[in-house]
């Protein structure tokens, strides 16, 4: 879809991939989503699959103005009418799981929206299943494998860092915590390669951050230091300056992995260039 804008490439995903449009009584959510898009880097099949699940969960949870009023949308609706529902939903909900490795949002991200829209429906998802993190899949032993590759990469970024035009405005901690969520987007990237769920995203992360002991620490990080950055990751993964980062560091795999030979060797650099985006972590991570 080349010379194509972000609006109109998002807005043919929906026509062609939902077989959906944007209604008129619509389009100021699908501006939100895409000025958001816009702000955080991600394409237009992000675009697609954000719109049409605000789309579902409108069918499923109540407005504002009914909230107010105390009013149950299902309560009106006869059994046809909420099968009629669920299936639209549980149709759209698979189009989006079987295509989520088009959107260059992090994979976990999309997925839990896709949970609480299934919830509010009343469907079970069964997009994350797992109770418990096997630790000797063979998966697991891959993506660990994969992380050291790019802990390399991670490892040169930050040694160049300090020439960045941001870099005046955070402390060595927040430096730390930005390449942290980098890292974390890096993960979700490379669990979405080998099929693992978003347990074994956290379970990765966190093994591969706790690097106190290792001879060569990248983050000097213990389990406790760890746990801590995923906890804050939770807190902050909404907000657009955080998801700008995680998304920047899910692209940066496929930035390094193409064969392209006029390729940005040092992608995890360039939110780094993003002086107001700097300023806004100085004033907002506290160190602990």
């Amino acid at each position: 879809m080349f010379g194509f804008s972000l609006k109109e490439k998002s807005e043919k995903i929906i026509q062609e991939l939902f077989s959906y449009s944007v209604a008129p009584i619509h389009a100021p959510v699908f501006n939100n989503i895409l000025h958001h898009a816009k702000t955080t880097g991600q394409n237009e099949y992000s675009v697609a699959f954000y719109y049409m699940m605000v789309m579902m969960n409108t069918l499923v949870t109540p407005s504002e103005a009914e909230e107010i009023a105390g009013i149950n949308p299902n309560a009106s609706r006869d059994d046809s009418q909420q099968e009629e529902i669920n299936n639209f939903i549980k149709t759209h909900a698979s189009t989006i799981t079987n295509n989520i490795h088009l959107a260059n949002t992090p994979e976990r991200e999309i997925k839990q929206m896709l949970d609480e829209v299934l919830s509010n429906a009343g469907i079970n998802s069964g997009v994350n299943s797992s109770e418990n993190v096997n630790e000797g899949s063979s998966s697991l032993e891959k993506i660990f494998k994969a992380m050291d590759i790019f802990k390399s990469s991670l490892s040169i970024s930050m040694s160049m860092v300090n020439g960045t035009k941001g870099f005046k405005y955070i402390s060595e901690y927040q430096m730390k915590f930005i390449f942290g969520l980098q890292f974390f987007g890096i993960c979700d990237r490379l669990a979405q390669s080998f099929e693992l769920d978003e347990l074994s995203v956290l379970y990765v992360f966190k093994k591969s951050v706790s690097d106190i002991n290792e001879p060569e620490p990248i983050f000097s990080w213990s389990e406790n230091d760890a746990q801590q950055m995923v906890d804050k990751i939770f807190d902050v993964n909404m907000d657009d300056w955080a998801r700008k980062i995680i998304t920047n560091g899910f692209n940066a795999v496929d930035e390094l992995m193409s064969k392209n030979e006029n390729k940005d060797y040092l992608p995890l650099l360039k939110v780094f260039d993003d002086e107001a985006l700097m300023k806004q972590i100085a004033a907002k991570i506290i160190p602990i």
